[in-house]
């Protein structure tokens, strides 16, 4: 399935992981779900998931999603609705990211929503990186 469908990690970005593995679910024939742990997080200091909120890591979100987006374009629709859904989740979660970003990058970021993914999120979640709560 790797091989047909050319599933590599995205390069020069963070959370590539993301990409390959939602690419991944809509990819395969034959997807089951086993109600087991076999997979634990692994916290430590300066990592991606624990170091500041820059840019970089709104970067690797948006180019996720829009990678996902155009190649869903030839999928079935059943394909396209969990493509949104998908994006529609991980963009409020990175809405509540961005809030921690300086102004300018936040209104970059909430220019980027406007244009490319008003109808993926709710306005609101766009609006409230603009005027985070302290």
């Amino acid at each position: 399935m790797l091989e047909k469908n050319h599933l590599r990690f995205y390069p020069g970005i963070i959370h590539e992981d993301n990409l390959f593995t939602a690419l991944a679910y809509l990819y395969s024939e034959h997807l089951g779900i086993l109600p087991h742990t076999y997979f634990k997080r692994r916290i430590r200091e300066n990592s991606t998931m624990t170091s500041k909120v820059v840019w970089r890591n709104i970067e690797g979100y948006l180019t996720t999603c829009s990678q996902i987006i155009r190649i869903s374009q030839n999928m079935t629709a059943s394909q396209q609705e969990a493509v949104k859904l998908y994006v529609s989740r991980t963009m409020t979660a990175v809405c509540f990211k961005a809030r921690k970003l300086p102004l300018g990058e936040r209104i970059r970021y909430i220019y980027i929503m406007l244009c490319k993914y008003l109808k993926y999120i709710p306005f609101l979640e766009i609006a409230k990186v603009l005027f985070p709560k302290k």
